[in-house]
């Protein structure tokens, strides 16, 4: 079991209500260059959380760091459905905000993507960013209102 702790909160709350409803959650977890943490999170800050509140369907975004490797990082974005979400990826806007952060990336991840742009095809060669789907049932707050 891994733990994550907050490290950019963005404006936009997690959704609650008393109407319970299905969302989408994508997960993007990635190896960060030792020292390069605090760049990160300053981007994620300012650039991508403000670029993914203009995406249709996006929900709520937030990096969280893990509590145990410092250099582990995880970016949450809660959509309205799975079609929002792929619609992000094809539009090409993710691809546009990794380049943002890929050189705060890992040497390895960075080695991958070069490949990848050689070779024209995607390169599975770690797990120094990965990518997760998940549907989410919400409901009403479990902390007192």
């Amino acid at each position: 079991m891994k733990s994550y702790a907050l490290a950019a909160e963005p404006d936009a709350e997690i959704p609650d209500g008393d109407e319970t409803h299905s969302m989408y959650l994508r997960i993007v977890s990635f190896i960060v260059k030792p020292g390069k943490m605090d760049e990160l999170r300053q981007i994620y800050a300012d650039e991508i959380i403000p670029a993914l509140q203009s995406v249709t369907g996006c929900r709520y975004a937030n990096l969280t760091e893990s509590m145990e490797e410092k250099n582990e990082a995880i970016s949450l974005t809660i959509w309205n459905s799975k079609q929002d979400s792929d619609a992000y990826e094809a539009s090409g806007l993710f691809s546009e905000m990794t380049d943002k952060i890929k050189h705060t990336l890992s040497d390895l991840y960075q080695w991958k993507m070069a490949l990848e742009k050689q070779s024209g095809r995607k390169i599975a060669t770690s797990e120094d960013m990965a990518i997760g789907h998940y549907n989410i049932v919400t409901g009403k707050r479990l902390r007192g209102s």
